[in-house]
């Protein structure tokens, strides 16, 4: 990983990116996006942009959740490495394992003591949420959840905690090809497999019933 400062901006790459280029990525941090509607969506903000050394990408935004959000919704108080370098890491060992993910580009953070952090990653084309899907046609969805099940219990073996696992952070892409999504706070947990698995199918079930999506998705 390349880390690099530029314009008091904190930045760490896969590969080398052209002067250029930063200075697009970093334009295009500081403008204004529309917070996520769906609770499924989590808290993050998400937006797209182009660069030719990237092609179309996403551009995540870490924010605040609990009673801080309140106050401080896009800032984080300076911790070790910031959310985006943590996932962009655990997405970078997923994919060493061949476990679908969506590809990391980099990351950036600004500020000092409080910090905004974001994250890039390569988009998949066309691709809807399993939970979108199984509102939208729960027999396509259901077709589905044996595969999502292998990822699940995969997880488990590779011994990595998903802290927010449930339909919504499950990507479908027009081949049925399935990618997990947003390992934001993930951990390479100490637990038994067999009890990490366990929690993921607990917590997936749970997010069913409060989310109120077909139950038929559950595991």
């Amino acid at each position: 990983m390349i880390v690099e400062t530029h314009r008091n901006y904190r930045l760490g790459f896969a590969h080398s990116l052209a002067a250029e280029d930063r200075d697009h990525l970093i334009d295009h941090l500081g403008k204004p996006v529309t917070a996520a509607t769906d609770p499924l969506q989590g808290r993050a903000q998400v937006d797209f942009m182009s660069l030719p050394a990237w092609g179309a990408f996403v551009v995540k935004r870490y924010m605040r959740g609990g009673l801080m959000r309140h106050i401080i919704r896009r800032y984080h108080l300076r911790s070790g490495q910031s959310r985006g370098e943590s996932e962009f890491r655990m997405l970078q060992k997923l994919r060493e394992n061949d476990f679908p993910v969506p590809q990391p580009f980099g990351w950036a953070e600004h500020g000092r003591l409080w910090v905004q952090t974001w994250l890039f990653l390569a988009e998949i084309p066309g691709a809807q949420t399993l939970a979108e899907i199984s509102r939208e046609d729960p027999a396509r969805a259901e077709t589905l959840l044996g595969s999502v099940s292998k990822l699940i219990n995969r997880l488990g073996e590779l011994n990595i905690h998903h802290v927010d696992l449930h339909p919504g952070n499950v990507l479908i892409d027009a081949l049925d090809q399935v990618t997990l999504i947003d390992f934001d706070k993930a951990t390479s947990n100490l637990l038994i497999k067999n009890d990490l698995s366990d929690i993921y199918y607990r917590r997936w079930n749970r997010a069913i019933t409060k989310h109120h999506l077909p139950t038929s998705l559950n595991l």
